[in-house]
C-alpha cells in the first residue's frame, strides 16, 4: 500500500510548531520572563495545536481496505 504524503499539510504544522517554540524562546531569551510564566501564555495555543495535529493525523494517513469493513 502506497501512502500518499501531504506534504502542504505536513508544512503548515512544523511552521505552527516551530512559531510556538519561538515565540516561548523569544519570551524567556529576549523577553525578562521566566520559562513558566512564558509556558502559562503558549500552553492554550500548544494545547490546541497537539489537539489538532491529532485530529487531522487521521486524514493524512487512509485507512487499509480490510479495517474498513
Amino acid at each position: 500500500m502506497k501512502i500518499q504524503w501531504r506534504k502542504n499539510v505536513l508544512t503548515l504544522l512544523i511552521v505552527a510548531y516551530a512559531t510556538v517554540v519561538a515565540i516561548f524562546a523569544a519570551m524567556v531569551w529576549l523577553g525578562s520572563q521566566s520559562p513558566e510564566a512564558a509556558y502559562e501564555v503558549i500552553r492554550g495555543p500548544l494545547t490546541t495545536l497537539i489537539g489538532g495535529s491529532l485530529a487531522i493525523s487521521k486524514d493524512l494517513v487512509p485507512l487499509s481496505d480490510s479495517s474498513q469493513e
